[in-house]
């Protein structure tokens, strides 16, 4: 498991490369994230003054391929709204910076 998470601009944005075995469930899956990214999304709400405003598995997003070592990458993403860190969807950033 790696994961890489930094604060930039009032945004969380990192990845998550993590062991998924193939067929694994969704919820199953979201579980397994949850259990990385808790710590490091309630660590970097504190840093900004912030509140998670939803499961951490919510704010990350399976991107395609896999890493080098055959793990599952997980594109990160959130923003703060009103004195919580909001998931991001691609689309939202895009559509913010367009």
């Amino acid at each position: 498991m790696t994961v890489r998470l930094c604060v930039e601009d009032n945004e969380v944005r990192g990845e998550l490369a993590l062991a998924v075995p193939p067929g694994t469930p969704a919820a199953r899956r979201d579980r397994m994230v949850d259990d990385v990214l808790t710590d490091p999304m309630f660590d970097l709400a504190a840093e900004l003054g912030v509140v998670l405003a939803a499961d951490p598995h919510a704010y990350a997003r399976p991107l395609d391929g896999r890493d080098e070592q055959g793990r599952t990458r997980f594109e990160v993403r959130g923003r703060t709204e009103g004195g919580r860190l909001m998931p991001v969807k691609r689309g939202k950033l895009r559509a913010r910076r367009g």
